[in-house]
């Protein structure tokens, strides 16, 4: 390593224009993996959408020799940034391959209390800054994160800038993982990285390139013999030995669970089998083991080695579900009726509990719901309590197939008899007060079309599903057809416009589109649906990503307590030229009144709109400040925004935060009114108002707890 510096392996990458974007980790003589974000970044390209074709430039801040070098994205390189905000990861192919030594990757290991140093280039610093932080512990989307957060004097500078970069254990030296997320606040410590294991199954082409473990990690659940077990089995199956045949079984299981096992693969069969083994016992997709049984029964049918595997899948310790109990559960509730299914849901999950009832025809949305309400040990599941209620409300031979397949379950997970008496259902719930429609758009891949879900929700907890649609995109344009029905469903001929808010969960491009202008047929004639109802938008991407929420959570709290009271902290009137993100944060430290974590609460934006589907990037910037109410105008001429804010001003003087929502409404009635101009405000105002003590019910079902 002679002539080369400390961690000579550390890459920035930059654009076409010298602009630094992040860093990178050279773990290969012409391979440099990083996040997606980075180079999109870079790439001018959207981070969520397909491999970016542009090369991207990378150099090495310690070896000026090699200069800069043009990088592609590899044909397998490239996972875009999820909508639960997973993946972020890219493998860059350098135009020639250098003598730089790669770093050393290995596996991360325990995700806490531990030293580890990283180096970045905050503010796009051409040279580069080294910050010390601690791992915290396993956070994130799915769990592929784990926290950070830098309590030394480096702090202040530890953020943007530093996402792809290696974070270097600092016992071995190794590179354990990759910075991919930062909390953007200027006062904020805090960060997330994507461990070697996580980045090693969203690209297994990274596996060879890892140290090996001289033992595979075992789950702490499981007996020491057990993994021994199921390799035994394995090695039964005939032509096992042959290399050929593992990689049909690993590419079978791959395709069962839509994303990569992530195995540490060898030409020695036991070795490879113990690691295939040990990634489905890690893998963070549920029951991954059981997908393993079935994968073997379709290559290999009812061989006895297959049998044995099974039976040893299901003395799993862990609360798992093999894939036969799942479609065995599938055809038993698909035989009762709709009703009874639903009203034994409701009792057993609480009136927002998983949509069983509703998504029997999607094995996927089944194995999710089901992995949600396994229960803690020690503890009877909410799901046997919904089968024995089921049970309960059906006759004959459908309900006793029900109670013995929970009898089955309880005896493999070793629930005593006793916790499995019928539960009391749930009591009568007090007469909501106010209703809300909840309209949740969300993106299906990188087509301008949308998957929607629609939930009646009431204040009082009670609630229930009205519309899922996990198969059969829409485009915006398609949506107010879909939505009128079920909103006369819920208030026919205009009825409980006092109690009933809409609220539509749109991703950040959609947030400027008018909502609040769908038509809705009343008896007396089509109005829009915000002047007969109050419409708010929420941010999905907000209520989805956890980098950002305890931003939200902190102004929602200083919002609920001052709520009634008027004062002059709550809301800010802001005009922000072009809606960038960089003006409204000079436009925020020009407040008068101040700036803090906990207020303003309500920020009333005024610029130009850029027209449907593009509302800037002050909207984003607000959201991701934590800013829980927003009021901005869809008027495109910068002096009817001057006007919008004046208009504001007097309509919210000496009234409080929770009177917004009132104003907004009362202003878009005054639109529909006869007479009324068509670029009357009231046709144009947007209010977005995110409730962080109410999530959407697909926030509660789909995040983790």
């Amino acid at each position: 390593m002679t002539g080369f510096s400390h961690d000579p392996w550390r890459v920035r990458v930059s654009g076409a224009d010298g602009t630094v974007h992040g860093a990178g980790v050279l773990v290969a003589p012409d391979l440099v993996v990083t996040c997606a974000h980075v180079v999109a970044g870079a790439a001018r390209a959207p981070e969520t959408g397909a491999r970016p074709r542009t090369p991207v430039v990378v150099d090495f801040p310690t070896v000026e020799s090699v200069g800069k070098l043009p990088a592609l994205v590899t044909d397998e390189g490239w996972v875009a940034v999820r909508r639960d905000n997973t993946g972020d990861l890219a493998l860059l192919r350098l135009e020639r391959p250098t003598t730089v030594p790669p770093a050393t990757l290995a596996h991360c290991g325990r995700p806490s209390e531990r030293s580890v140093r990283v180096f970045g280039h905050p503010g796009g610093q051409q040279l580069g800054r080294w910050a010390t932080v601690q791992l915290a512990g396993t956070a994130g989307p799915a769990g592929e994160w784990v926290q950070v957060h830098a309590p030394s004097d480096t702090a202040d500078h530890f953020g943007l800038g530093y996402s792809g970069a290696g974070m270097v254990d600092l016992d071995t030296d190794a590179v354990i993982g990759l910075l991919v997320a930062v909390d953007r606040h200027r006062h904020a410590r805090g960060a997330w990285m994507l461990t070697v294991e996580a980045c090693e199954l969203l690209l297994p082409a990274l596996g060879g390139l890892i140290l090996p473990e001289p033992v595979p990690a075992l789950p702490v659940d499981s007996p020491p013999s057990y993994p021994e077990e199921l390799v035994q089995a394995l090695l039964d199956l005939e032509g096992i030995a042959d290399r050929a045949r593992r990689d049909d079984l690993v590419a079978t299981v791959e395709r069962l669970l839509d994303r990569p096992l992530g195995a540490r693969r060898s030409d020695r069969v036991h070795q490879d089998l113990l690691a295939i083994v040990a990634s489905c016992l890690r893998h963070p997709v549920p029951n991954a083991i059981g997908q393993l049984v079935d994968a073997a029964s379709r290559l290999y049918g009812e061989a006895e080695a297959v049998r044995r595997l099974a039976g040893l899948a299901a003395r799993d310790p862990g609360r798992r579900l093999t894939h036969a109990d799942v479609e065995r559960l599938r055809t038993l509730v698909a035989a009762a009726p709709h009703d009874e299914v639903a009203a034994a849901s409701r009792a057993a999950f609480g009136p927002l509990g998983p949509r069983v009832d509703l998504d029997l025809g999607n094995h996927a949305q089944i194995v999710r719901a089901l992995s949600e309400v396994m229960g803690g040990v020690g503890q009877s599941p909410p799901l046997l309590a919904f089968l024995q209620l089921l049970a309960d409300r059906l006759r004959g031979p459908a309900a006793e197939h029900l109670r013995e397949w929970v009898r089955h379950i309880a005896e493999r997970w070793q629930i005593p008899p006793d916790e499995l008496s019928t539960p009391v259902p749930h009591h009568t719930l007090p007469a909501p007060s106010r209703s809300f429609l909840v309209i949740e758009l969300r993106e299906d891949g990188p087509t301008d079309r949308y998957l929607m879900s629609i939930w009646l929700q009431h204040d009082n907890g009670d609630g229930r599903a009205l519309f899922i649609d996990d198969e059969q995109p829409l485009a915006i344009e398609e949506v107010p057809g879909h939505l009128g029905m079920h909103l006369r469903q819920v208030a026919p001929g205009g009825s409980d416009t006092a109690t009933l808010t809409i609220e539509f969960v749109l991703p950040y491009q959609l947030l400027d589109y008018p909502v609040d202008q769908i038509r809705l047929m009343l008896d007396s004639g089509p109005v829009a649906i915000g002047a007969a109802h109050p419409v708010v938008v929420r941010s999905f991407d907000r209520i989805h990503n956890p980098t950002i929420r305890h931003r939200w959570q902190t102004r929602w709290r200083w919002l609920t307590q001052h709520r009634d009271r008027p004062d002059a902290r709550a809301i800010s009137w802001v005009r922000v030229e072009g809606g960038g993100r960089h003006t409204l944060g000079e436009a925020l430290a020009r407040d008068p009144d101040g700036y803090t974590e906990e207020y303003p609460v309500c920020l009333v934006l005024g610029f130009p709109s850029r027209g449907t589907g593009s509302p800037g990037g002050a909207l984003r910037d607000a959201i991701e400040r934590g800013m829980p109410v927003l009021v901005w105008c869809r008027l495109p001429k910068a002096a009817d925004q001057v006007q919008f804010l004046a208009d504001m001003a007097n309509q919210l003087n000496g009234r409080s935060v929770g009177e917004v929502p009132e104003v907004v409404q009362r202003i878009r009635r005054d639109a529909s009114l006869p007479g009324r101009p068509a670029d009357h405000p009231g046709r144009k105002i947007s209010l977005l108002w995110d409730d962080a003590d109410r999530p959407p019910p697909s926030s509660t079902l789909r995040e983790p707890a």
